[in-house]
C-alpha cells in the first residue's frame, strides 16, 4: 500500500529537477548571450550587442537586461523603442526601486520627443499590429511610444487583415485608435453575397504641427519687386508657441545687414496661412532700419522641415539717395527644425 505514495514522490521529485536542469541551461544560454553583447558594446557593434541582449532576455527573462536593451535602443537613434524598454522596466515589479528613480528622469527626456498610441481591440480574436509588428506581449501594444509621423495600425483574424487605420501622430501627442470586428453585411435571398466592409472608429483630423520649443534653420531668397536681383537671408528660429516663431537672419546682397523678425502661424496643418513682420537693418552708410511685412503659406510635411513663400513690402523710411523706400519683396524659402 506505501507503493503508490513513494512513486508519486519519486515522480514530482523528477519532474522538479527536470525544470530545475532546463531552467539552469536557459540561464546558462542567457548569460552567454549577455557576455557576448558586453564584448560587442565595448567595439562599438551596438546592433550586434541589441540583437545579444534580446535573445538573452527571451531565453531567460531577466529585467536588468530590459535596461541594456533600452541603452542599445538609444546609441542606435531609436528612441521609441528604447522608451518601450524603458516603459517595460518601470512596470516589472523586480526592478530596483533605486534604478526606476533614474530610468523615470530619461523616459521623461525620450517623451517630449515621441508621440503615444493608445490601440484598443474591441474584439478578443483580433490581434492587432503596429507599423507591421504583432503585439509580442499581452498590453504590449495597449499604450506603445511611435516616432512623429504616420503610422499602420492594423487588426488580423486568422492571418488576415481585416481592420486598417493610417494615424498621424506628432510629438507629446497621444491618439487612441480603436478596432472593431468587420461588420458583416445581409444579402439579399438569392442573391450574391455582399463582400463585408472592415468597419473602424475613425481617430479624427490630422493632428497639429506645432514648432514650440523646435531650434531652426531658415533660407530665405528675396526677390526685387523690379527685376533687379536676389538677395539672401539665412540665419535660425526658435519656436516660441504653437503659432509664434522667432528669428533672426544675415542679410546678404548688394547690401549687408541683419533682420529680427516673427513669424506667425495661422493654423497648426501641413499647410497653413503664415504672417511675418521683421526689422530689416542695412548699413549703407550707417545703420538703415526699415519695416518688412509679409503674408504667404507654409507647407510642413513633417514636424522637422518645411517650405514657404510670401509675398511683403519693405518700408526704409531713412532709405540714403538712390534707393527707393517703398520695395515690394516676394519671397520664398526652407526652415529645418530640430529637437
Amino acid at each position: 500500500m506505501r507503493v503508490l505514495p513513494l512513486l508519486a514522490a519519486a515522480l514530482v521529485t523528477a519532474l522538479l529537477s527536470g525544470r530545475a536542469g532546463a531552467d539552469t541551461a536557459a540561464e546558462h544560454d542567457a548569460r552567454a548571450l549577455f557576455n557576448e553583447g558586453k564584448a560587442l558594446v565595448g567595439r562599438g557593434d551596438y546592433a550586434g550587442a541589441l540583437d545579444r541582449f534580446q535573445r538573452a532576455y527571451a531565453s531567460a527573462p531577466n529585467v536588468k537586461i530590459l535596461l541594456n536593451i533600452a541603452t542599445m535602443y538609444r546609441e542606435l537613434g531609436r528612441g521609441a523603442d528604447a522608451a518601450n524598454a524603458y516603459q517595460r522596466y518601470l512596470r516589472d515589479p523586480a526592478a530596483a526601486p533605486a534604478k526606476k528613480a533614474e530610468v523615470a528622469p530619461v523616459l521623461a527626456e525620450l517623451d517630449r520627443h515621441l508621440g503615444l498610441l493608445r490601440i484598443e481591440v474591441q474584439s478578443p480574436d483580433l490581434r492587432p499590429r503596429l507599423d507591421g509588428r504583432l503585439d509580442r506581449e499581452p498590453g504590449e501594444l495597449g499604450r506603445v511610444r511611435v516616432e512623429p509621423g504616420s503610422h499602420a495600425v492594423t487588426a488580423e483574424r486568422g492571418g488576415v487583415t481585416v481592420v486598417t487605420e493610417i494615424v498621424v501622430v506628432a510629438a507629446g501627442e497621444m491618439r487612441v485608435v480603436t478596432l472593431r470586428p468587420p461588420v458583416a453585411v445581409e444579402s439579399v435571398a438569392a442573391g450574391p453575397v455582399a463582400t463585408p466592409r472592415p468597419a473602424a472608429d475613425t481617430v479624427g483630423p490630422p493632428p497639429g504641427l506645432t514648432h514650440r520649443g523646435q531650434l531652426g534653420a531658415v533660407a530665405r531668397a528675396d526677390i526685387d519687386g523690379r527685376g533687379r536681383g536676389v538677395a539672401g537671408a539665412f540665419g535660425l528660429s526658435f519656436g516660441v508657441g504653437d503659432h509664434v516663431e522667432l528669428s533672426a537672419s544675415a542679410l546678404v546682397g548688394r547690401d549687408k545687414g541683419v533682420e529680427p523678425a516673427l513669424t506667425v502661424l495661422v493654423l497648426q496643418g501641413a499647410v497653413k496661412p503664415r504672417l511675418s513682420a521683421g526689422v530689416p537693418i542695412f548699413f549703407v552708410d550707417g545703420p538703415r532700419p526699415g519695416a518688412r511685412i509679409g503674408a504667404g503659406v507654409e507647407w510642413d510635411p513633417i514636424r522637422y522641415f518645411g517650405a514657404f513663400a510670401e509675398a511683403a513690402v519693405s518700408f526704409f523710411p531713412s532709405a540714403p539717395h538712390g534707393y527707393d523706400h517703398v520695395v515690394f519683396i516676394p519671397n520664398a524659402g526652407v526652415q529645418a527644425r530640430v529637437f
